[in-house]
């Protein structure tokens, strides 16, 4: 019986063509005709092998071997070696080989395995999360698993402090993904002490080569502080003198600092007692102060001492956190009923403003009130008593809380008078007339301008009282 079989194709690297042979077992007597269709195995069609099909016919006086050829693809994906087949069907005036209807074809791969890399997370307030990005240099064909650990040391440095829990995730690429970016160390879970550190390190990957960025860096900083120191000088006699006021970060950062200050008034008047300023500060990356001058106007008229503010505002660390204000919980009691009041002290206003908590206020300008902190307390704030620096919170539900509300964004500069005046009267000297009165007048002089006014109040002398006479003895 005649019979038509097809071999498998020989191994074919991924973009070549894979050859497969068709063979009648001896020659016809007519015209012999068979099908053929290339089918998906764990290659997939059009992505790795062309659509293929057709019919081969073989006659009395041809050859009795045929070959099929179908063109692989050659991609970019790092991936197995993958098969494909070939099926004859619909044979014409012969049969089908029992068990040979169907030949493999085997892709081989060309493409190397990709390489793993980390991104360093940056600089991280404490209490954020660090992320670090985990990626591949190309997609792949296959799952990549790579295996990390947080440690502070990295595969090649070394650093100081312990870490406490050392955890390992895994990232996971599926196939075509060359990108993660899922491993996020949380604070809450990792503690780092001493030099505030840490590495994200990959230990080892999978079916991907390690590349040349193994540890991942992260720099963890504590929420900082901007702070303004007050300034309290003589004013001097004439010219000006400079009040300078330092400006003064409490850790050093990775990114500069800028602000925007600015003069206000209070009982001091810009433009007779000091020069209005106004403008932009900035503390660069690594250092913690810089300072502020203002020019304070000398005179020669005796007053009270006076002041004037000098106010911070818009900070900017590039992301990182720093604060101007500060309110901070420093104890409490859960009393059993609620509580209600509010306080103002000078030109700052503290208000037990029920679920929004405390906000304290600058009342200086009625007419345009800031606010220079809130702290969201856990019940109704409804009153507030205020004593140097804490504010004793009456929290309703969650009863007293205590709070520091010490305020860093202001500064206070203080003009001491450097004057003063000497108060005098001058002698007088009449004749005293024969009758009626004579006015003496007295001169009262100041040796130097005031300026406030000076009250004079004269004693009162006993009048004096006539001597009795006596007689002679």
């Amino acid at each position: 019986m005649l019979s038509v079989s097809i071999a498998d194709a020989p191994n074919v690297t991924e973009g070549g063509m894979a050859t497969f042979t068709v063979t009648l077992s001896h020659a016809p007597t007519s015209d012999v005709t068979v099908d053929y269709a290339a089918a998906a195995g764990t290659a997939a069609l059009t992505d790795d092998f062309d659509i293929t099909t057709g019919t081969l016919t073989f006659t009395p006086t041809g050859p009795l071997t045929q070959q099929i050829t179908v063109q692989t693809v050659d991609d970019a994906l790092n991936e197995n070696d993958e098969t494909f087949t070939v099926t004859l069907s619909n044979p014409a005036n012969v049969v089908l080989a029992v068990g040979a209807d169907q030949g493999q074809a085997t892709i081989n791969d060309n493409d190397p395995a990709p390489e793993v890399n980390v991104s360093h997370a940056g600089n991280v307030t404490e209490g954020q999360d660090a992320v670090f990005t985990v990626s591949l240099s190309a997609a792949s064909g296959r799952v990549v698993t790579v295996r990390t650990e947080y440690d502070l040391h990295g595969r090649y440095g070394h650093r100081s402090g312990r870490l406490h829990r050392n955890y390992q995730p895994v990232a996971d690429f599926q196939s075509g993904r060359n990108h993660q970016a899922g491993v996020r160390p949380n604070h809450r879970r990792f503690l780092v002490e001493g030099d505030e550190t840490f590495f994200l390190s990959i230990v080892s990957g999978t079916n991907a080569f390690l590349g040349a960025q193994v540890d991942g860096l992260a720099a963890i900083y504590d929420p900082a502080r901007l702070s303004i120191a007050n300034v309290s000088m003589l004013e001097g006699s004439s010219g000006t003198t400079s009040f300078t006021f330092d400006v003064t970060l409490d850790t050093a950062l990775g990114n500069d600092v800028t602000f925007d200050f600015s003069t206000v008034d209070d009982t001091a008047t810009a433009g007779s007692d000091f020069t209005a300023t106004s403008g932009s500060g900035t503390i660069t990356a690594g250092s913690t102060s810089t300072t502020i001058t203002v020019d304070v106007t000398g005179d020669t008229t005796v007053e009270a001492d006076e002041q004037f503010f000098v106010d911070l505002s818009n900070v900017n660390a590039g992301g990182l956190d720093v604060s101007l204000a500060s309110i901070t919980e420093v104890g409490f009691l859960d009393t059993s009923g609620l509580a209600y009041g509010v306080q103002v002290i000078g030109s700052t206003a503290y208000v037990a403003d029920g679920l929004s908590g405390l906000r304290v206020l600058d009342v200086s300008d009625p007419a345009s009130i800031t606010e220079l902190g809130i702290f969201d307390t856990p019940g109704q704030a409804y009153g507030v008593q205020v004593i140097g620096s804490t504010a004793y919170v009456a929290d309703g539900n969650s009863g007293l809380r205590v709070l520091d509300v010490n305020f860093t964004s202001r500064a206070t500069g203080t003009i001491q008078n450097d004057d003063s005046a000497t108060l005098s009267i001058g002698n007088v000297s009449m004749p005293e007339g024969s009758s009626g009165t004579t006015t003496f007048t007295f001169d009262v002089t100041l040796d130097a301008p005031v300026a406030n006014d000076v009250t004079l109040i004269l004693p009162r002398w006993p009048t004096p009282q006539p001597k009795a006479a006596t007689s002679p003895q």
